[in-house]
């Protein structure tokens, strides 16, 4: 998703009052420094896109309920199987 959002931003580097905002999708890892770490890797514009984090509930609420988007977390047998610890769209 993150190389879809880089897309984006180039695409649209014309677009001045445009803004790119990436949720993660698991607080419990991603602090404000290791996202802003990870948005280095992604050349991000931290002027237009921004990489923001919350409590765990309230970002899955926000998912399921305002964006109507499928996410909770892995079953310890799902992970064994090499699911992703936290199971979301891609949307």
């Amino acid at each position: 998703m993150s190389q879809r959002m880089q897309a984006l931003q180039g695409a649209l580097a014309d677009v001045p009052d445009l803004k790119l905002v990436s949720i993660t999708c698991d607080p419990d890892r991603d602090t404000k420094e290791r996202l802003a770490q990870y948005s280095k890797g992604y050349n991000a514009d931290p002027d237009r896109w921004f990489f923001v984090t919350g409590d765990k509930q309230s970002i899955q609420s926000f998912s399921i309920q305002t964006l109507k988007l499928g996410m909770q977390e892995a079953t310890s047998e799902e992970q064994a199987k090499g699911m992703e610890r936290i199971i979301h769209s891609s949307r």
